[in-house]
C-alpha cells in the first residue's frame, strides 16, 4: 500500500504470546493470532488506509509453520523483534491490538494506557471462572503426590485463583478502548463480573486456510473417529476414553479412535488406569502427537466424525475446522460450543459418559452422518458470512478515527 509518509499511523500486533510455549504447539488463541493476520492482509489488500501494520515478534522465533514463514517473508508487514512487550515505546496515537493476553500480564494495560496508546484486548474464554474438576482429571497425574496436588489446586488453590482473576478483570480491561471476544458465552461471563466494559467486538472466528475446506471429503474413508488436543484435562479424553471402551464393548462394527494432541505419558497412565487394553485392541486406539496444520486437514477430511467433548471453551475452533471440510461433529453442549454450529452438530453432556456413547453410537451411522454433512453445507456458507461481517467490524475499528471512537486519558493516565 501506497500512503504519504506524513500520514502514515502505525497499528500493532503483538505475536510474542502466541509462540508454542510449556511444551503446547498448539491452542486456539495462537490459531486466532495467525488468521487474523492473514484476514488482515486481505482487507488492507482492498481498503484504503493510512496505517502500517507492525508485529511484534518475539527476538530469536523463526516460526514453525508455513503460515508463520509467510508472515516474515512477504514484505505486507514490517516485522519488529522485540524481546519483550513492557520494553516497547509506543509513539503519541498509536494502535495496539492484543490478540492475547494472560490474566497474569494484564497489569500491563495499565502502563500501555499510560503511553497514550490505543489498546484493543481480545479475551477468548475465561476458563478459570467455568472449570469443574472432577475425578477423571486425576488420570492425567500418575504419581501420589500429583494427584494430592491436583486435589489441592481443585478444593484450596482454586476459589482463591477466581478471587484474583474477578479482581484482575475488573480492573484493568477498563484501561482498554475496545475489548474482543470470541463468543456470546465469553461476553455473558464478562457480563456476570459486573465488568465495564469499553466498545465490545464479538468476533466469529475463522480457519487459516477455510477457502480450501469442504472439496475433497471422501466418504469411502470413513473409518475412523477423531478427537483433537488430547494433552489437557479441559478436554475432557479421560471421560471420553471411558465412554468408548463402553461403545467399544457393546457395538458390533466399532469405528477406530485416533487421538491427536498427545503425549505417551499422559496416555498412557489414563489407558492404564482404566484398563482399556483390556477390551480395545491396540490398532482400533491410536495416539498421536501434534501434527501440522496441513496433516490435520486431511484428518478432518477423511474422519467418519469429530468427538469434541470439551469441558470448557472460549469458542470451539476444531468444531468449525471440522464443518469447513464437512466433517459432523458430536460436541459438547457446554460453554461456547453450541454458538459454532448451531443445530449442526450432535450434541452430547460432557460429564455424562452414557451421554457421549449415545452420541458415538448416532454418528456410527452412515445415514445419520450423511444427514449431518447435509447441515454442514448450509452452515459452511452461514459461518463465511459471520467471519466476513465480523472482520469487517473489527477491522474498521483499529484503522478508525480516533477523534471518532477513541478516548482521551485522564490526569491518571487512563
Amino acid at each position: 500500500m501506497k500512503n504519504k509518509k506524513s500520514a502514515v499511523r502505525r497499528l500493532y500486533v503483538d505475536y510474542t504470546r502466541s509462540v508454542p510455549v510449556g511444551g503446547i504447539r498448539a491452542h486456539g488463541g495462537a490459531n486466532y493470532t495467525k488468521v487474523f493476520l492473514t484476514d488482515l492482509k486481505k482487507y488492507m489488500e482492498t481498503e484504503e488506509c493510512c496505517y502500517e501494520v507492525v508485529i511484534l515478534w518475539p527476538d530469536g522465533y523463526e516460526g514453525n509453520s508455513r503460515l508463520e514463514k509467510e508472515i516474515l517473508k512477504d514484505g505486507v508487514y514490517h516485522i519488529k523483534k522485540i524481546r519483550s512487550l513492557e520494553g516497547v515505546r509506543f509513539e503519541n496515537g498509536a494502535v495496539l491490538f492484543l490478540p492475547l493476553l494472560g490474566i497474569k500480564e494484564y497489569p500491563l494495560l495499565k502502563k500501555l494506557r499510560q503511553q497514550n496508546v490505543r489498546l484493543i484486548l481480545t479475551i477468548h474464554g475465561l476458563r478459570l471462572m467455568d472449570t469443574k474438576w472432577d475425578m477423571y482429571d486425576f488420570l492425567y497425574k500418575r504419581s501420589c503426590s500429583g494427584k494430592i496436588m491436583a486435589l489441592t489446586e481443585a478444593v484450596i488453590l482454586l476459589p482463591v485463583k477466581r478471587l484474583v482473576y474477578r479482581y484482575r478483570i475488573r480492573k484493568y480491561v477498563s484501561y482498554c478502548d475496545a475489548v474482543v471476544t470470541v463468543s456470546a458465552y465469553t461476553l455473558g461471563m464478562l457480563a456476570s463480573l459486573k465488568v465495564e466494559l469499553p466498545a465490545v467486538f464479538l468476533q466469529y472466528q475463522n480457519v487459516w486456510n477455510h477457502d480450501k475446506a469442504g472439496q475433497t471429503k471422501q466418504d469411502c474413508a470413513d473409518t475412523y473417529m477423531l478427537f483433537v488436543s488430547g494433552n489437557r484435562e479441559e478436554k475432557n479424553l479421560a471421560r471420553t476414553l471411558a465412554a468408548y471402551k463402553k461403545y467399544y464393548e457393546y457395538n458390533p462394527k466399532p469405528l477406530k479412535l485416533i487421538v491427536v494432541g498427545t503425549e505417551r505419558e499422559i496416555t498412557g497412565n489414563i489407558v492404564k488406569c482404566l484398563r482399556l487394553q483390556r477390551i480395545v485392541r491396540r490398532h482400533d486406539l491410536i495416539f498421536m502427537p501434534y501434527v501440522d496444520d496441513q496433516k490435520l486437514d486431511r484428518m478432518y477430511q477423511n474422519a467418519a466424525f469429530l468427538l469434541y467433548t470439551s469441558k470448557s471453551e472460549g469458542f470451539g475452533l476444531p468444531v468449525l475446522e471440522a464443518a469447513l471440510r464437512l466433517c459432523p461433529s458430536v460436541a459438547a453442549y457446554g460453554t461456547s460450543v453450541p454458538e459454532v454450529l448451531g443445530g449442526c452438530a450432535c450434541y452430547v453432556n460432557p460429564f455424562s459418559k452414557d451421554s457421549i456413547v449415545r452420541g458415538m453410537n448416532l454418528m456410527t451411522d452412515p445415514v445419520e452422518r450423511s444427514r449431518y454433512r447435509d447441515r454442514l453445507r448450509i452452515a459452511q456458507r452461514i459461518s463465511e458470512d459471520r467471519i466476513e461481517l465480523s472482520n469487517i467490524g473489527l477491522f474498521e475499528f483499529l484503522f478508525c478515527d480516533k477523534t471518532k471512537y477513541g478516548r482521551e486519558p485522564d490526569a491518571a493516565g487512563h
